[in-house]
């Protein structure tokens, strides 16, 4: 096949999702610039994350029967979709274009078939958001609040969410609230961190804080929720980012970026640091706890030259011993693993390329036994043959 010159190629396009990828998961600009040779296709997994570029949002019910999802790329509109596993198919969230266009932020309720969902807006920099409550099953749809900036998150027991409001970027400030619209109150008059993640039953939040004049997110702290008081945890001049905890709340797994990107865990108060994969020149960019605390799955990135590298999803012990891989393909890259609630399955995501240029790229939404068997294709984005390049599937 002869080659066009002026195509986009799949090893660059991996380089532009994946830089869009570290400016919304909050990596320094600085790190940005020294990346390996070939980049991590990394599209954005932050949870319930609506930032522009190639990204997805992987998000299992509270049953494990259904995964909801965000996909936008650079050949398709950003929107959200409800995939069955019982069916094996996927439909967009809302067929009503009126709840489809400007659909942002969207969490699933981790104790009911739920869905917490924003809407409106052209901007998280403008309070023109409203914040809806979705019943699933009946397609219900109930109006919380109104005038929000984004950055929606669920508690725990699905009773409260926290959200960003103010006039412009410098004035955005975290509330929180009932789900059922009562009790909206100020979290705390800080403004340079980002929102991660709640502790599984305690009142405080995983941060990720603000260490460089860009005001990127460098450092791992904890927010207690009912003072409004930050407890840094991270001191490193490395890139921190996607702190989880452990299911038991016990320990705090993230990845860090020194010389390479790796997964680290440590105790709830920030001591006892372990690198758990420290596997130069390989990569771990993303990852999931197992509820049961003992395994964490991850993407695992391998370069062997510029031009050739693979991405495959691994999985290892909470102590990093037995790392060992679930999928091993030569022509697309795995990434995104996502445990499901029961421990059973694995949502992930892969892509590949048929052809050339940029209308040539597929997506595809999957899941897998936790041993690597029994992998099947939930959703499809983008050509399947290369007779096929201009068309694309509906999902």
């Amino acid at each position: 096949m002869r080659h066009n010159p002026l195509a986009i190629s799949y090893k660059e396009l991996s380089l532009l999702l994946l830089l869009a990828s570290l400016i919304w998961t909050g990596c320094s600009s600085g790190a940005a610039q020294d990346l390996p040779d070939r980049c991590p296709v990394t599209l954005n997994v932050h949870y319930g994350g609506s930032g522009s570029g190639g990204n997805v949002s992987t998000q299992w019910s509270p049953d494990a029967e259904n995964i909801l999802y965000r996909f936008s790329s650079l050949s398709y509109p950003r929107g959200w979709y409800l995939a069955s596993l019982s069916t094996n198919s996927t439909e967009p969230l809302f067929a009503d274009s009126k709840w489809k266009e400007d659909l942002r932020w969207a969490i699933w309720s981790p104790t009911e078939d739920v869905v917490i969902f924003t809407h409106g807006g052209t901007s998280p920099s403008f309070n023109n958001m409203t914040v809806y409550r979705l019943d699933v099953h009946s397609r219900t749809v109930i109006q919380l609040l109104e005038g929000v900036g984004g950055g929606l998150t669920l508690s725990p027991d699905g009773q409260q969410f926290i959200f960003l409001k103010g006039q412009n970027w410098s004035d955005q400030r975290w509330y929180i609230m009932n789900v059922d619209g009562t009790d909206e109150r100020l979290l705390t008059d800080k403004s340079n961190f980002l929102m991660e993640m709640w502790h599984p039953f305690e009142p405080k939040f995983l941060v990720l804080l603000s260490g460089d004049i860009e005001n990127q997110s460098d450092n791992i702290g904890i927010l207690d929720v009912d003072s409004g008081y930050i407890t840094q945890l991270t001191d490193t001049p490395a890139c921190e980012y996607q702190p989880r905890w452990a299911p038991d709340g016990s320990q705090i797994a993230f990845i860090s970026r020194d010389q390479n990107y790796d997964i680290y865990i440590m105790d709830a108060d920030g001591t006892n640091v372990i690198n758990l994969t420290n596997t130069t020149p390989q990569h771990e960019i993303d990852f999931s706890w197992s509820p049961d605390g003992r395994q964490i799955v991850y993407t695992r990135y391998h370069a062997t030259s510029a031009r050739e590298f693979s991405q495959e999803i691994y999985v290892m012990n909470a102590d990093g011993s037995e790392q060992r891989p679930l999928t091993d393909t030569s022509d697309e890259h795995e990434f995104g693993p996502v445990w499901s609630p029961d421990g059973k399955q694995i949502a992930f995501w892969s892509t590949g390329q048929v052809g050339e240029g940029l209308g040539s790229h597929w997506w595809t939404l999957n899941v897998m036994n936790v041993d690597g068997s029994n992998r099947r294709v939930l959703a499809t984005f983008g050509p399947t043959t290369l007779e096929s390049d201009d068309s694309y599937p509906s999902p």
